[in-house]
């Protein structure tokens, strides 16, 4: 999120204020469609490629529509954990109850292919639109659209003198920014929420635990890179950027993992 803000409020050029006011329309219908209650996300996807389109031609850039359309979504289901394993149960009753009477199979049977859409129906009363959703578009992001932007954007030249490379005051900013910015971020503002009260902090989840996790958020790869890409202009720069975050990252990992390895494992209750 707040890569995506520093996107819209830095890297904004100039604004289509057609294009922009016709994008905030169609995400107002989208928060309508919310209101209203449509669960189809179907509706949602299509309506968010809409306003992406427009957000594209606006000059704000694109990513901040999808993080925008993201919110309108619903995020609730229609029945809770509860009412779907009564419904669920009471559905499963009837459908041994007509397999027993009718003893025929699925293709000869009409009560048995009904109770299944009626059970297929609950189990979507109890999931969200918005995992659905994400459930839906996983396998494109993860194996489709997250490789090909990996092979277009993280390519970069390794230089021979590598040290030297690394101890560029470019490289050392980022490097420090992932390897100690962000467990410094989190840890402090995951102190403040839990000493204000806001949130709890959970059974046996230790600080340690929470350090280690800061340490992992400085993996930084798609906006990292992404906003490296929008930032400068200069070949030179941009390897030299890219080779900060590749290194960041990987001490990041690395030191997150030792961390939570030697941590105690966390119940959960």
């Amino acid at each position: 999120m707040g890569a995506v803000l520093i996107i819209a409020l830095f890297y904004t050029s100039e604004l289509s204020y057609w294009n922009l006011g016709a994008g905030l329309g169609v995400l107002s219908l989208l928060a309508l469609a919310n209101i209203l209650g449509v669960r189809k996300p179907l509706v949602y996807l299509v309506l968010a490629i809409v306003a992406w389109v427009f957000f594209f031609h606006s000059g704000v850039h694109a990513t901040v529509c999808g993080v925008l359309a993201a919110m309108t979504i619903p995020s609730r289901p229609r029945s809770g954990g509860v009412d779907f394993i009564a419904r669920a149960k009471e559905i499963l009753k009837e459908f041994q109850k007509a397999r027993d009477e009718d003893g025929l199979g699925m293709l000869e049977s009409k009560r048995q292919p009904l109770l299944l859409m009626t059970l297929r129906e609950a189990c979507r009363d109890a999931e969200t639109p918005l995992q659905r959703l994400d459930a839906m578009l996983h396998p494109w992001v993860a194996f489709g659209i997250m490789p090909i932007f990996a092979l277009v954007n993280a390519g970069v030249l390794l230089p021979q003198d590598m040290l030297s490379a690394i101890a560029q005051p470019l490289n050392l900013g980022i490097m420090l920014g992932l390897v100690l910015g962000k467990p410094i971020g989190v840890v402090l503002t995951s102190t403040m929420l839990v000493g204000l009260g806001l949130v709890p902090k959970l059974h046996a989840v230790t600080w340690r635990h929470m350090i280690g996790v800061g340490c992992l958020a400085g993996i930084g790869f798609t906006m990292s890179i992404f906003i490296t890409e929008l930032a400068f202009t200069d070949l030179a720069s941009k390897d030299s950027a890219k080779l900060g975050i590749l290194c960041g990252s990987l001490v990041s990992a690395i030191t997150g993992w030792l961390i939570l390895r030697s941590a105690a494992p966390a119940k959960t209750v």
